[in-house]
């Protein structure tokens, strides 16, 4: 039998081209047969940070960023998997298309953990860290629910689906359950797109995942009164909470991630302009007295506004920390309603507030509260940036700065 030609692979730094941000792109040399061709990463780097024999960043004893300790894992993924490409074509034969296949497209691993890693490092890879956090929560609860052993998609059927779901109510809410399957499923479809499973096994025809209509979470403008009449201690971490919660309420409903990422840059002229992370709407509007004197309780700072999320972090490590932050924050919110509840004058007034609030709440209050002041529903629909979504289009109008200034006011 006559003996394979072997192929040689590197990662390398590919000074010959120069990218805009003034680095070169990270690739793959490929050679085979005198041939050579080199695969993109998705990835670049300067030539000072980048060390060839190594083939990952190191600057020289410097301490990495973030990003950078994240760049380098995914290196030493993609040089684990180039180990494996090469003991794969010892018995296969090569062209580059099948290396293409092998390493970009196919994921060779019946192994649920493993595969749904590999679509976690292309999300990543990708700067989609939102859906690799929700594919990496997913991930953790079958490791838990399978105690760290893993298992092929062989063993997926309906017997499986209704034990995972089992070992999930212990702690989550049903369309917190639903979120996890719908995750589970879309790992499932990618199996079959990558030939891992066929489709005939699939237990998910027809398999009905239940959701329940989420309660409204809104308080009443008495209820908004009494939690801002609660003294916390000036720094600690109930008062950042309750500023964080009525910030957001009195600039319509900002997301948590917005507000953490508010900078200096984004006050101009006594306005607040910034990009909506979520949606990518641009977003703008009037200082009142209300969020200044919130604003000027902070100390100015040339990075973040509030003490949530620092420079230089990662865009993982980004959602991590607001994902973190706002947990803690949520647990703080519920520590004063209780500690407000058990006060003897709102006894009295018999106005409690509900012991399950979060920091959403503020959101849902100031929509709830505007449309109970008689603003139209498109007009609450373009203050909390809904324009991306198609069921809102239908009805949004544009507004003058001046219109949406005045609604404030109601709040």
């Amino acid at each position: 039998m006559a003996k394979l030609k072997k192929p040689s692979f590197k990662i390398l730094l590919y000074t010959y081209k120069n990218l805009s941000n003034g680095q070169h792109p990270v690739m793959i040399r490929v050679t085979f047969d005198r041939k050579q061709k080199y695969f993109s990463l998705g990835m670049s780097a300067s030539k000072e940070n980048w060390n060839d024999d190594l083939a990952r960043l190191n600057k020289a004893g410097k301490r990495l960023t973030e990003q950078e300790k994240d760049m380098n894992i995914l290196l030493d993924r993609f040089n684990a998997k180039l180990e494996k490409a090469k003991k794969h074509f010892e018995d296969v034969d090569f062209s580059f298309d099948r290396f293409d296949k092998f390493f970009f497209q196919a994921i060779q691993s019946n192994d649920v953990f493993k595969f749904t890693q590999e679509i976690i490092d292309e999300l990543i890879a990708e700067s989609r860290i939102g859906s690799a956090l929700s594919y990496r929560d997913t991930l953790n609860r079958l490791k838990h629910f399978r105690k760290e052993k893993d298992f092929t998609f062989r063993d997926i059927d309906l017997n499986f689906l209704d034990e995972f779901k089992k070992h999930l109510r212990t702690n989550n809410s049903t369309n917190s359950i639903g979120i996890y399957l719908r995750t589970l499923k879309a790992i499932y479809n990618r199996a079959i797109r990558k030939s891992l499973i066929n489709e005939d096994f699939s237990p998910w025809k027809g398999y009905k995942i239940e959701t329940e209509t989420t309660r409204k979470r809104a308080l009443t403008r008495d209820q908004i009164e009494i939690l801002k009449s609660y003294e916390a201690e000036r720094g600690s971490a109930a008062w950042h909470s309750l500023n964080y919660f009525l910030f957001s309420y009195y600039c319509r409903g900002m997301n948590f991630e917005d507000v953490a990422r508010l900078t200096p840059d984004n006050i101009r002229n006594d306005r607040i302009f910034y990009i909506r992370k979520k949606t990518g709407d641009a977003m703008d509007m009037a200082i009142d007295s209300r969020i200044a004197e919130i604003l000027l309780s902070y100390s100015k700072s040339e990075n973040f506004i509030f003490p949530i999320l620092t420079p230089g972090l990662s865009a993982l490590t980004i959602k991590y920390r607001v994902k973190t932050h706002l947990k803690n924050v949520n647990k703080e919110l519920q520590n004063i309603v209780k500690a407000i509840n058990k006060m003897p004058e709102n006894k009295i007034k018999q106005i409690s507030l509900p012991e399950d609030i979060t920091f959403y709440w503020g959101r849902h209050s100031a929509a709830t509260m505007l449309k109970r002041s008689g603003v139209s529903t498109a007009m609450i629909s373009e203050i909390l940036g809904h324009s991306s979504e198609a069921v809102t289009k239908t009805y949004l109008d544009s507004f003058e700065k001046n219109q949406l200034d005045q609604v404030g006011s109601y709040l």
